[in-house]
């Protein structure tokens, strides 16, 4: 099955965030609350980075409610690495994807759910797909990914309950990546702090 035939599926492109900043900027959209805007360089192996999202403040009421984040959204950069990240659960603030990516939404109830979000997330990220898209955008504008070439992708139709099963391992997976990397950062923060401590001791007592 190709994703265009998967029933009520959706591709939206996200939001330009320099021309939301312009309409902030010409007063078209008040400073009202924080909103995230999840640019390509936000995502990576399948994680959304918070420290890497741009943060804007706007009324949410003037900006296209349909294009907010919401759970089982898949995000996906359009240049190379073409990687996706799943929303997994609702945002906690006002969530788009900015105009480098892509939000893929599947039906999650009717008759077209028949694709669990965390199993298309898991596929997509898989080597040999990341290596189908590159090779489908080589020679084409800066290796910029498109609507019609994600809307062609075949994907595979297996039982719904093995796509649950597959989609939880490779939430698992991503889960125990972020901690990972949550506690790196942390590591590395205390290693930062005790080599200035140090150094500034060193250089204290050489004056």
């Amino acid at each position: 099955m190709k994703l265009k035939d998967i029933a009520d599926i959706e591709f939206l492109i996200g939001l330009s965030l320099t021309r939301l900043k312009e309409r902030i900027a010409r007063g078209d959209i008040a400073e009202q609350t924080d909103v995230w805007i999840v640019t390509a360089g936000a995502i990576d192996e399948g994680l959304i980075f918070h420290d890497k999202l741009s943060i804007v403040k706007a009324d949410v009421n003037k900006i296209d409610a349909v294009r907010r984040a919401k759970a089982g959204d898949i995000i996906m950069k359009t240049t190379a690495p073409f990687f996706c990240a799943l929303i997994s659960e609702e945002p906690d603030r006002p969530l788009y994807a900015a105009s480098s990516c892509i939000t893929i939404r599947l039906p999650l109830s009717g008759e077209g759910a028949c694709y669990h979000p965390a199993f298309l997330a898991a596929y997509l990220n898989l080597p040999f797909m990341q290596d189908m898209l590159q090779a489908k955008t080589t020679g084409t504008n800066a290796s910029v990914i498109k609507k019609a070439i994600l809307e062609e992708l075949e994907v595979p139709e297996l039982d719904p309950s093995e796509q649950e099963r597959l989609g939880a391992a490779y939430l698992a997976i991503i889960e125990a990546s972020a901690a990972h990397l949550s506690a790196l950062a942390s590591l590395k923060k205390i290693h930062a702090a005790l080599f200035a401590e140090k150094l500034s001791q060193a250089l204290g007592g050489d004056q």
